[in-house]
């Protein structure tokens, strides 16, 4: 009785383990080896530029200067126009100058003897093994130096406003033993070049950025392919429409998929507006995946960017010289992993920026307007009806009807409503109704 029973124990875990073991839920989160996605975002300027004609004016403080003066100019009229397409070279009629003044360019090289040790083999033992022995050595090292110093003013031609204006600095530093290929002069010189320029760039047009994501997993896996394809309305409509998760800690992924989403909308939209409108519902559900889930690291925590991430900081040129291998080098760290803010400190720094850009775009907007109805009213002044036309309307023996119509349909008047104005219109032989609907005119004169 006790072996049947035991028999049939084993019996059913034997088939307990070739049965497929009951569907359970994913374990929620962002997976040991995490999904990162890019998206790009962009940065308005520091200030406003209304002008479209620039021109782009540099100078050298000192003759050994001249050639990189020159190749400054080159490049940074090529980035500004390039990163706003406002933006036209005119140096006949600009109605914005860039100036800049190089005022340092120079190179410092030396070398230097350091002791240290170097492994060396010096014979076989017995059995034919190698025997190494470290020995002191003396390396040589070459240290390059760059420092490129420039000031710079932003002015409107119209009334010679200064928008900015300021000072700044690139230096380079490398440190190359011996053996190792040293960088060229050209290759230091365009490498600060490329920095003072997008320096300013970043001041006068708006830039991208491009910004490094984490894509939930788990149960929210399957969806990973539509954020992979940008489409990125699937991806916040498969999440929304999907019902939520039953414990609230799980469910938080979910919330903060749908503020990735908007985020990703709001960075790809035409319009400040539409962009202001997703960030602000990206920024609402990166805070209620935060409240329900305090607990997860990537919800409130920076964390290290892929290294690749530097793609979007920097040029290829860069990129290569970065990768190069050209010794200890200490003029680029930023080619490093960057430390990527959590979504909420994220999406309110893209808020700030956006809002910025919304408020230089309405800004211009108004400018604009204001010119255009500044021009129209001097066309009305033109064109606006006056005593001196009544009267010759009168004069030509005009119905009284088309007088009142013009009157009433005129863009602009100037009329002369003063005592001696309306005596004028009297001893014109104008009628009393005509006078009365002058006297009673409202439009702008």
């Amino acid at each position: 009785m006790i072996h049947s029973r035991v028999h049939r124990a084993l019996v059913f875990a034997i088939v307990a383990l070739m049965l497929p073991l009951p569907a359970t839920a994913a374990k929620e989160g962002f997976g040991k080896k995490r999904k990162i996605l890019q998206l790009s975002r962009i940065n308005p300027p520091r200030v406003l530029i209304r002008g479209e004609r620039v021109a782009v004016e540099v100078n050298a403080a000192d003759r050994s200067y001249h050639d990189v003066a020159q190749r400054f100019r080159a490049q940074l009229a090529s980035e500004l126009v390039g990163s706003d397409t406002r933006f036209q070279l005119d140096s006949d009629r600009p109605e914005t100058l860039v100036k800049v003044e190089v005022l340092q360019d120079e190179f410092q090289t030396y070398k230097e003897h350091r002791q240290g040790t170097q492994r060396r083999k010096v014979g076989e033992d017995r059995n034919g093994k190698a025997i190494y022995r470290d020995e002191k050595v003396t390396i040589t090292y070459t240290t390059l130096k760059h420092h490129l110093r420039f000031a710079y003013t932003v002015t409107e031609a119209r009334d010679d406003a200064t928008l900015l204006a300021d000072s700044s600095q690139v230096d380079y530093s490398n440190v190359v033993r011996e053996g190792a290929t040293l960088p060229t002069q050209a290759e230091i010189e365009g490498s600060s070049l490329e920095k003072a320029v997008n320096e300013i760039v970043r001041l006068l047009a708006p830039t991208r950025e491009m910004i490094e994501v984490l894509l939930p997993k788990g149960t929210l896996a399957e969806q990973i392919s539509f954020a992979e394809a940008g489409l990125w309305n699937r991806y916040s409509e498969s999440l929304e429409t999907m019902p939520p998760l039953p414990a609230a800690q799980d469910d938080s992924y979910r919330q903060y998929g749908i503020g990735l989403a908007y985020e990703a909308l709001g960075y790809g939209a035409e319009s400040p507006e539409t962009t202001l409108r997703y960030l602000e519902k990206a920024a609402e559900q990166y805070n209620l995946a935060l409240n329900a889930n305090p607990g997860e690291k990537y919800f409130s925590q920076p964390f290290e960017g892929s290294f690749f991430g530097i793609l979007g900081r920097k040029t290829l040129g860069s990129l290569s010289r970065a990768l190069g291998g050209r010794g200890e080098s200490t003029a680029d760290q930023s080619t490093s992993r960057r430390s990527i803010p959590p979504p909420v400190q994220r999406v309110e720094t893209s808020l700030a920026k956006y809002r910025a850009l919304f408020d230089q775009s309405k800004e211009l907007q108004v400018s604009s307007a204001g010119g255009a109805r500044s021009m129209a009213g001097e066309e009305n002044n033109e064109n606006a009806v006056t005593n001196e036309l009544v009267i010759e309307m009168v004069e030509a023996e005009l119905d009284e009807a088309i007088i009142m119509t013009a009157i009433e349909d005129a863009l602009g008047c100037a009329f002369d409503q003063s005592p001696m104005g309306l005596i004028q219109l009297k001893k014109a032989g104008v009628p009393s109704s005509i006078i009365s609907k002058i006297q009673s005119s409202e439009c702008d004169s």
